[in-house]
């Protein structure tokens, strides 16, 4: 019960109750983008007349606590999602006093607290529409194998590599340790481009042609990265909205015309 004076007379209040935050605080322990989570410690305070006025009122509120009670929520009406929201109910106390001596007016008190567990959202924004997409595969330079392989050789060597012979390392084709296609061939810098390569070339070897009987020592490879593909990607028709029915232009570009 809680007294109050209005004009010089005290009345007594049936019941009254009222929700106080106690406590915000940052959950590390959950992890949840691109919300942020909270604790957020609240406490329900119940003012009665009478012990069982405040008996009645707390026995229609513990049964959904068991030890918590989660509704489904919709935090944010611009991006329409449900999210449970877990209220743990933490401690129920009840308190009994007097004003004045113990036939004097009295009152009961209940006090209930809990923990919300709820996430604080940031401003809504509208992304912008993706209206092109350009992906570049690139080889691993790490690698002496594979679809392109970039050797410098030594200069001073024997003959000319030409397009599309075949080129291997070893004693001849048959025992040859790695063998592939030439692409690219410059004699003014040494350099020798070659796909579809199998196994593995190594320096201080001898790479040599299957039909121009070039022979050339292994200096070093080129390390540096090379784009393979282009894949480009753009809607159909290009001002299509989010929604409508479109299709996409697709162009790959292989290697060597990525270059």
């Amino acid at each position: 019960m809680r007294p109050k004076n209005v004009g010089g007379t005290k009345w007594l209040i049936d019941y009254e109750g009222w929700f106080s935050t106690r406590k915000v605080a940052l959950d590390t322990a959950r992890k949840h983008s691109p919300s942020v989570p909270y604790d957020i410690e609240f406490e329900l305070n119940i003012y009665t007349r009478n012990v069982d006025d405040g008996t009645q009122i707390v026995e229609q509120i513990l049964p959904f606590f068991n030890p918590d009670y989660t509704p489904t929520i919709n935090p944010v009406s611009e991006i329409g999602f449900l999210k449970d929201t877990p209220i743990i109910l933490n401690t129920v106390d009840m308190n009994i006093e007097h004003e004045g001596n113990f036939d004097a007016v009295r009152y009961v008190t209940w006090r209930l607290t809990f923990t919300m567990k709820a996430y604080y959202y940031g401003p809504v924004s509208t992304p912008k529409i993706i209206r092109k997409i350009d992906t570049n595969i690139y080889n691993d330079p790490s690698i002496r194998a594979g679809y392109v392989v970039r050797i410098n050789v030594d200069e001073g060597n024997n003959g000319t590599f030409k397009i599309d012979d075949l080129v291997y390392q070893g004693e001849n084709y048959q025992t040859a340790t790695a063998y592939g296609y030439v692409t690219q061939w410059n004699a003014n810098n040494a350099k020798l481009v070659i796909a579809g390569t199998q196994g593995q070339f190594s320096t201080n070897n001898t790479i040599k042609a299957t039909s121009s009987n070039a022979s050339y020592n292994i200096a070093s490879f080129d390390a540096t990265p090379l784009k393979l593909v282009n894949i480009h990607i753009e809607p159909k028709p290009s001002d299509a909205q989010p929604g409508d029915d479109f299709g996409y232009d697709s162009t790959i570009t292989e290697w060597p015309d990525t270059e």
